[in-house]
């Protein structure tokens, strides 16, 4: 029997929740080789290559998230935070600046976005979105 995406994902965070980043990496790898765009398992690596200073590996897999998140909120934001931790700020801006954010009636996300548009000194950007979800109910 053959494990899944998913399966590969929740086994790389029980390495990683034990210690195991070797483990989880080798893991995260063949969820890769399964399905390249799999935005959890280049989040998930960026981590790692974080916590071991590949600040390269980092990005790359930082930015490969970024490509990926366009189709889904909560995606969008995990992959902008990834880029903003990194340094790539014109990216996460322009994630930031996705159709997604003008749409999306979710305050929480709406919430989340602002607090990534205020690190990125977008100040402005920031309140309108905060605006956003209070008159939606924050």
């Amino acid at each position: 029997m053959s494990e899944s995406v998913d399966d590969l994902i929740q086994n790389a965070r029980g390495f990683l929740a034990s210690g195991q980043p070797g483990a989880a990496r080798a893991v995260l790898d063949r969820a890769l080789a399964l399905d390249p765009d799999t935005i959890d398992a280049h989040l998930l690596l960026g981590g790692i290559a974080w916590s071991e200073n590949r600040r390269r590996d980092t990005v790359r897999h930082a930015l490969d998230a970024a490509r990926i998140a366009a189709r889904e909120g909560r995606s969008l934001l995990a992959a902008t935070s990834a880029l903003v931790q990194v340094g790539e700020t014109l990216a996460a801006k322009q994630l930031l600046d996705h159709p997604f954010f003008v749409e999306t009636t979710d305050t929480t996300l709406l919430a989340q976005a602002a607090a990534l548009r205020q690190m990125l000194e977008q100040h402005g950007a920031s309140l309108a979105l905060l605006e956003r979800a209070h008159a939606r109910g924050l």
